[in-house]
Protein backbone atom coordinates (compact mmCIF):
# COMPACT_ATOMS: atom_id res chain seq x y z
CA UNK A 1 0.00 0.00 0.00
CA UNK A 2 1.21 3.42 -0.95
CA UNK A 3 1.82 5.87 1.56
CA UNK A 4 -0.32 9.04 1.89
CA UNK A 5 1.29 12.24 0.62
CA UNK A 6 1.82 14.79 3.43
CA UNK A 7 0.46 18.12 1.88
CA UNK A 8 3.37 20.82 2.80
CA UNK A 9 3.07 24.47 2.41
CA UNK A 10 5.76 26.36 0.39
CA UNK A 11 8.07 27.53 3.52
CA UNK A 12 7.70 23.77 4.53
CA UNK A 13 8.90 22.34 1.29
CA UNK A 14 11.54 24.92 0.91
CA UNK A 15 13.06 23.64 4.16
CA UNK A 16 12.97 20.01 3.73
CA UNK A 17 14.38 20.92 0.42
CA UNK A 18 17.20 23.23 1.95
CA UNK A 19 17.70 20.14 4.71
CA UNK A 20 18.31 17.28 2.02
CA UNK A 21 19.97 13.96 4.64
CA UNK A 22 21.90 16.65 6.73
CA UNK A 23 21.41 17.92 10.52
CA UNK A 24 21.25 21.74 10.81
CA UNK A 25 20.96 24.50 13.37
CA UNK A 26 17.56 26.58 13.24
CA UNK A 27 19.52 29.26 12.41
CA UNK A 28 21.29 27.46 9.30
CA UNK A 29 17.80 26.83 8.35
CA UNK A 30 16.88 30.81 8.58
CA UNK A 31 20.02 31.36 6.76
CA UNK A 32 20.13 28.87 3.79
CA UNK A 33 16.10 29.20 3.04
CA UNK A 34 16.00 33.11 3.55
CA UNK A 35 12.80 33.11 5.59
CA UNK A 36 12.14 35.02 8.74
CA UNK A 37 12.91 33.54 11.89
CA UNK A 38 9.33 33.13 13.38
CA UNK A 39 8.33 31.72 9.53
CA UNK A 40 11.06 28.61 9.94
CA UNK A 41 9.92 28.04 13.85
CA UNK A 42 6.27 27.69 12.69
CA UNK A 43 7.87 25.67 9.48
CA UNK A 44 9.67 23.38 12.21
CA UNK A 45 7.22 22.66 14.60
CA UNK A 46 4.46 21.84 11.74
CA UNK A 47 7.15 19.35 10.04
CA UNK A 48 7.64 17.85 13.46
CA UNK A 49 4.01 17.36 13.69
CA UNK A 50 3.48 16.08 10.53
CA UNK A 51 6.74 13.36 11.47
CA UNK A 52 8.49 14.45 8.44
CA UNK A 53 11.57 15.68 10.60
CA UNK A 54 12.93 15.09 13.87
CA UNK A 55 14.30 17.33 16.45
CA UNK A 56 18.04 17.11 18.05
CA UNK A 57 19.75 18.02 20.98
CA UNK A 58 21.83 21.54 20.10
CA UNK A 59 18.50 23.11 18.30
CA UNK A 60 19.06 20.56 15.20
CA UNK A 61 16.69 19.29 13.27
CA UNK A 62 17.19 16.60 10.11
CA UNK A 63 15.09 14.94 8.10
CA UNK A 64 13.36 11.73 9.02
Amino acid sequence: MAKPQVQLSPDEAKILDCLGRSELTQDEVIRATGLSASAVATALLTLEMKRQILSLPGRKVRRK
